[in-house]
């Protein structure tokens, strides 16, 4: 009978940690996304991206209840390619500091390229309470 009441122990335990864990994850491309956090929490970002064509995910007027953590990198998915043009993801990550509603909005263009639209856009409408 010991055995059964070990695996509740160990369940509740796990629960416990998974409900600890602060940091939520999104992934998106090329549509509006809605993302619901709650003060102190993390989230981060994930979008497609290419290390060959010279393209980059911005991030621009973030709201007064967002806070940025680190840039923007495009990281390849496999790390052990050495195709050129290999695609891969960019992470980014904001912490929710405050209540509020609105709009995060990445655009994936070249930096050298000003006045040019972005190839891409992805919106997300973001809830914190």
């Amino acid at each position: 009978m010991i055995m059964p009441h070990f695996f509740v122990i160990a369940l509740c335990g796990l629960v416990f940690f998974i409900s600890a864990v602060s940091t939520a994850y999104a992934e998106a491309d090329d549509a509006e996304q809605i993302l619901r956090l709650s003060v102190n929490r993390e989230v981060e970002v994930k979008l497609t991206c290419n290390l060959g064509n010279g393209f980059q995910w911005t991030v621009e007027n973030v709201p007064a209840f967002l806070e940025q953590i680190g840039e923007s990198i495009c990281v390849r998915d496999n790390a052990d390619t050495k195709m050129v043009g290999a695609g891969g993801s960019t992470g980014l990550r904001f912490k929710a500091v405050a209540e509020g509603v609105g709009l995060l909005r990445f655009f994936y263009r070249r930096p050298w390229e000003p006045g040019v639209p972005p190839a891409k856009i992805v919106v997300y409408r973001v809830f914190v309470e």
